[in-house]
């Protein structure tokens, strides 16, 4: 069966938007509004740890300085801690859109399911932990070719001078383009993960993130195809205001694609190992 194009997908979203704006936009908001609080916090950290009344003396005998490193850590942790706090929520969000991209009316509440059962909360954390490994240990080698590229750079800037500045520098940035895309692509075999898990709280990680890898092998560039459709639609949100509507519209064209890609899979091979789904009535006791 083939697969919905952009255009009909876009259409669904504008469909179910008429039944589901509210609380699509109130997932924006949530996640602008948790971004906020976040920086927040931090300003607040920061001016308590470099001290509100000492902003002006603080330029001798190294204090500066280890008030910055003490930010640092302190920064490090914030991020690490409002990370792990919010990826429950993402799969909830994930089981939200999956089912209105199906068409199904499901209560706002299903956001906050995986907080309401010690094991979701975890076994998210868990998935996504396992996830952000998978994708740093693939983006290392990546890291390290971009510092090796601008390493050389250098010594070819020394070597012959504004010559070759313009040529390397523009091989270097298409370069750099290169490993981007690359690892973009890479983490785009996890992109369905989250889905799967929503559909089937109770299988393993290990099961749900290699059915995940399956379902979106092949697809990948069905999903860059979706995603590219609607670059156009970044621009708007530059003014903040039009992102309320283009937000959450960009949302459902999303998870109807992610639909298209599992309902087609399924279709071919059944569901996940043959075995009986579990999506909705086992997400569904904990909303």
């Amino acid at each position: 069966m083939a697969l919905k194009g952009s255009q009909q997908l876009k259409k669904n979203a504008l469909d179910r938007l008429s039944v589901c704006w509210g609380e699509t936009t109130g997932i924006y908001f949530m996640n602008f509004g948790y971004v906020l609080l976040i920086f927040v916090i931090w300003i607040a950290i920061a001016l308590l740890t470099v001290g509100i009344t000492n902003l002006y003396s603080l330029k001798t005998d190294g204090i500066l300085a280890v008030k910055l490193v003490k930010i640092i850590i302190y920064t490090v942790f914030l991020l690490i801690v409002s990370y792990i706090i919010k990826i429950p929520f993402n799969f909830g969000k994930c089981w939200y859109l999956l089912q209105n991209a199906k068409g199904n009316s499901v209560q706002a509440s299903s956001l906050f399911t995986c907080y309401t059962s010690s094991k979701r909360f975890f076994d998210t954390i868990k998935i996504e932990v396992i996830l952000a490994i998978k994708k740093i240990l693939f983006g290392i080698p990546l890291i390290f070719i971009g510092l090796l590229e601008i390493f050389l750079w250098n010594i070819i800037i020394e070597k012959y001078g504004a010559v070759w500045y313009t040529v390397s520098t523009v091989f270097i940035i298409l370069t750099a383009c290169c490993l981007v895309a690359v690892y973009y692509i890479f983490t785009l075999r996890y992109r369905l993960v989250p889905y799967i898990y929503a559909q089937n709280p109770d299988r393993s990680s290990k099961e749900i993130i290699k059915n995940g890898e399956k379902m979106m092998y092949g697809r990948e560039s069905y999903m860059i195809e979706i995603i590219m459709s609607m670059v156009k639609w970044f621009i708007p949100c530059i003014l903040i205001f039009p992102s309320i509507f283009i937000i959450p519209y960009m949302m459902l064209v999303y998870s109807g694609a992610v639909n298209e890609i599992i309902e087609n899979y399924s279709d071919f091979h059944g569901t996940i190992q043959d075995k009986p789904k579990v999506s909705s009535s086992r997400f569904k006791q904990y909303s």
